[in-house]
């Protein structure tokens, strides 16, 4: 057994492990995967893991997690493709590490929880800043007459480095809009919690700005839709809990401010629009890309109905999930679907797939169960942000079938409801 000393310093290094795992999710997701077993180490170092059975029996959500968990590594068993299942169910194992960990998290040098948040908005601003300085790395050259700023790239004139894939080279584009969202939600928290008492609530407000200018950029539609939602109702809480009047003066100039630059912006992009029309359909217009994606959601969600009547109650498993919906694309000639092996683009469909209607109501629970238990919080604004980002993102992509999606939520909803000390 380990000498007090000894174990503090693993106890402390679990919680630097923790921040540095927050840290990396937007950033890259790999330097992420390389600390979570040493996180498990230092958990079973520490002894923490015997109180695993008293933790998970009076812990309703660490339940829930761990079941989705092994729901899907029950679906192995009946999957033809097992050692692509084995492999998925790999890739959600922080579906059961991160709910045994905080609920034995040792009490003893605990991380606030509010720290937590604040080095994965660190992490996002490091993130969009890397993006940024990619964009205009690839944008600046030097040519006879000087420098020359041109953002379009050579053999795809339709594309921006500055905009969606090009700009977001670090993740996907939906992701990264969905960790930008959130990092807004943890702004609005600290701007509450500070309610103009030091001089930080001003950079909070104009960070709230930059990353829905981000978001902009990343031209994800769900993440601009679920960008307003959170803002405007991070505005309505913060009126609503009564916040000093100087605060209220200051949003409300500043909007306008940004509805001016965000307006001129799309009329600029409308100007490219015309100028390209004469030659192709713009592929920078925003009704090119809305109708383009609903069109290829539709077409993906048609081929659902036919596997799930097929096999309803626990799907096709894991492993044969992706082989299914490949074939429902073959059976109605949906060619680019099958050669780009698109998923469901939607989480609870996939889920519906590959578990049926027990994973489905499982994953259902997840997001459910906690949106009555915060509400009877008072400080449950985080928290009901948290769940709500992704229930709009589960809507149009299978937030699960990357694993950068796997451990931003097993991690964060961990902490919010498996971890007892919510700060």
């Amino acid at each position: 057994m380990f000498s007090d000393k000894l174990l503090v310093s693993v106890n402390k290094l679990s919680s630097l492990l923790i921040l540095v795992i927050v840290f990396f999710i937007p950033i890259r997701i790999k330097l992420s995967i390389i600390f979570i077993p040493l996180l498990v180490l230092c958990w079973l170092l520490s002894g923490d893991w015997k109180n695993s059975i008293e933790g998970i029996r009076n812990n309703r959500f660490s339940q829930l997690l761990i079941f989705f968990w092994f729901l899907h590594l029950f679906s192995v068993l009946y999957s033809i493709n097992w050692q692509y299942g084995l492999l998925d169910v790999q890739e959600k194992l922080s579906f059961l590490v991160f709910p045994l960990f905080f609920i034995t998290y040792s009490t003893s040098n605990r991380i606030k929880v509010i720290n937590i948040l604040k080095i994965f908005l660190l992490g996002c601003l490091v993130s969009s800043i890397v993006c940024i300085t990619n964009a205009f790395h690839n944008s600046i050259s030097f040519g006879a007459s000087g420098l020359v700023f041109n953002p379009i790239p050579k053999e795809v004139w339709w594309e921006n480095y500055f905009l969606y894939y090009r700009f977001s080279f670090l993740n996907h584009p939906s992701y990264l809009s969905m960790f930008f969202t959130f990092s807004i939600a943890i702004l609005f928290l600290l701007i509450k919690n500070n309610q103009l008492t030091n001089k930080f609530t001003l950079l909070y407000v104009f960070t709230i700005l930059y990353f829905t200018f981000m978001n902009y950029l990343l031209s994800s539609r769900v993440g601009l839709f679920a960008t307003s939602v959170v803002e405007v109702i991070g505005f309505i809480w913060i009126f609503y809990r009564r916040v000093s009047i100087l605060l209220k003066i200051l949003v409300v100039s500043i909007i306008p401010i940004f509805l001016i630059v965000f307006i001129g912006m799309n009329k600029r992009i409308n100007q490219i629009d015309k100028t390209n029309s004469n030659i192709y359909e713009s592929r920078t217009s925003l009704n090119y890309y809305v109708s383009k994606v609903f069109d290829e959601r539709m077409e993906i969600w048609r081929c659902i109905p036919p596997l799930v009547v097929e096999k309803p109650i626990f799907g096709y498993g894991v492993g044969d999930a992706k082989p299914a919906l490949q074939k429902e694309y073959e059976k109605k000639g949906l060619i680019d679907n099958l050669k780009l092996k698109y998923n469901a683009h939607n989480q609870f469909l996939e889920t519906l797939v590959g578990l049926g209607f027990i994973g489905l109501f499982s994953l259902l629970l997840l997001l459910v169960y906690p949106i009555f238990m915060v509400v009877r919080k008072k400080n449950n604004f985080i928290e009901l942000m948290f769940l709500g980002i992704l229930s709009i993102n589960f809507l149009f992509e299978s937030i699960f079938e990357r694993v950068t999606g796997v451990i931003f939520f097993a991690l964060f909803y961990s902490l919010f409801f498996c971890f007892k000390e919510i700060d």
